[in-house]
Parts: C-alpha cells; structure tokens; sequence
C-alpha cells in the first residue's frame, strides 16, 4: 500500500529492465484490489533514453477490446402515457469512438446523435413508432433492435389556470380564462395533483371512469382550497352532475377547508340508479 505515484518506497514495486521492439504491440494488463481508505493505481515506464513518464501517457497506448461496436442492452418496447417524457438509451461495452445516429420508424432523427435520446412530449400519434439507434466507430457498424412505442390512454388530464387569486370555485370559473386557455396542459397518471405546487392558481381534472364491476362505489374529495367533483350518467362532459355530498370549502379569512359530507355512495351505472348520502 503506497500513495499516489510513490514509486521507489518499495523495491518489489520496479520491475526489471525488459527489452522491447519500436513498432510492436504488447499487452498490458494492472490488477488492483480495494478494501477500506484511500486507494490509488499508476503505472509508469523509463524509455531507454532515461525519460520517465508517470504514468505512461495515453500516447502510448491503444484501447484494449476495440472493434465494430457491441451493444451491452439493448433498448426494449415502452409504455408511456401521453405528454410525458420518453427517453431511450443504448448501451455499448466500450462507447470509445462510437457515433450514434437515432431512427424512427427508419427514417434518421437531426437531434438523436447520442448515446441517449429523449422524446418530448410523447404524443398519441406517436403510438406504434419504432425506434432504433446505429452505431458507428473506425472499426465497423451495428444497429440496435428496434424499441416500439405504446402510447397509454389511462390518466387524467389536468388543466392549470396560473394567476388566479382567491380560494372560491367562483373565482376560477368567473375568470375569463376559464375553461378554454388554461396556463398548461399535463397528464396525470392517478386521480390526484402534486401537493405544494403553486399559489393563487386553479386547476380541472377530467378522465373517463371505467368501472371494474356493476355496484355501489363510494367517492371521496380531499383538497386545499375549494373544490367539487362531478359525475357524468354516460361519456359525455355535457352529462355531468355534481356531488352535492363531494364539494370542499374555503372557510373565511385563513380557515381550514372544510369538507361538506364529502363522501358519496352510488350504484354503477350512475344513469340507472339512486344516490344515496352517507
């Protein structure tokens, strides 16, 4: 155990004069082992000159294992949910000098020149695109197995209305921005918001909810400030009915919201049932 680049504390550490040819390639190889502490590896040679160079300069030296590029993993097919982000990524076992060229569908990609490359957003209409990198280096050429992009259907889509001050429903819905030119459009992938996002802004969450089984469901609202959930009797906005029982409310000044029985029992499907409060 030595520190770094202490070359002449122990004898064993020199080697013995070895002759070598101008020209000819030698295999080198250092085998190290690390426990606890610092550690530390150098290797550096004397030319018959006298030179010393520590450590021996990469001018020296050629990457061991070069040759046409070999992919470690190869990109697989993915499911991602519209308006998010997709990246894809190809792993070679030595990247040294490797040029990267992206495809879609067969057809080269301006930006994708990396060893990674991200699609953003997903779209719908990029459901079904296939995906495949080339790789190029001085020795030959590969290409990855192509990767198909699924583009999910489940979420929720959120709209945010940014610059909305006060906590009443009407203070969204009165705006004149709302519902037609929200801030930003996103997907979610649960019924639920980020917490602590934002200030003085509204929000609309809508999805079409597909029940696992004929029954009575129970719903639930949590929120901070106001809000109020809606049900509709089939797939269409315009059907869509409040939950007298799911609305929560700004109490005045700096109050706690305050939910308004804000659970409510139905039968699947809603246009063939009662409601019933609990």
């Amino acid at each position: 155990m030595t520190s770094s680049r202490e070359w002449t504390s122990i004898s064993l550490k020199q080697s013995a004069s070895i002759p070598l040819t101008a020209g000819q390639r030698y295999y080198i190889e250092a085998l190290m082992k690390e426990g606890a502490g610092g550690d530390n590896l150098a290797v550096r040679w004397q030319l018959p000159n006298s030179t010393i160079e520590e450590p021996i300069s990469g001018s020296r030296l050629q990457l061991y294992g070069l040759g046409p590029p070999r992919i470690s993993r190869q990109p697989t097919n993915v499911t991602a949910v519209a308006g998010t982000a997709l990246p894809l990524a190809c792993n070679l076992l030595i990247s040294y000098g490797a040029n990267y060229q992206w495809q879609r569908d067969n057809t080269s990609i301006p930006a994708g020149t990396n060893a990674s490359y991200t699609l953003s957003p997903a779209l719908f209409s990029d459901n079904g695109a296939q995906f495949r990198c080339l790789i190029t280096n001085s020795f030959g050429s590969t290409n990855t197995a192509a990767a198909t992009l699924i583009i999910s259907t489940n979420g929720v889509l959120r709209e945010v209305y940014n610059g909305i001050t006060g906590t009443a429903l009407s203070d969204l819905t009165n705006n004149p921005v709302f519902p037609r030119n929200p801030s930003s459009v996103g997907v979610l992938i649960d019924f639920e918001s980020p917490t602590d996002a934002n200030d003085n802004y509204g929000q609309r969450l809508r999805a079409f909810l597909a029940a696992p089984a004929t029954g009575n469901y129970v719903f639930w609202i949590a929120s901070d400030d106001s809000s109020v959930l809606y049900l509709g009797t089939n797939q269409l906005p315009s059907s869509k009915r409040e939950m007298p029982a799911c609305r929560v409310i700004q109490a005045r000044g700096n109050g706690p919201s305050i939910p308004l029985n804000s659970r409510l029992r139905l039968r699947w499907p809603p246009d063939s049932a009662t409601t019933s409060k609990r």
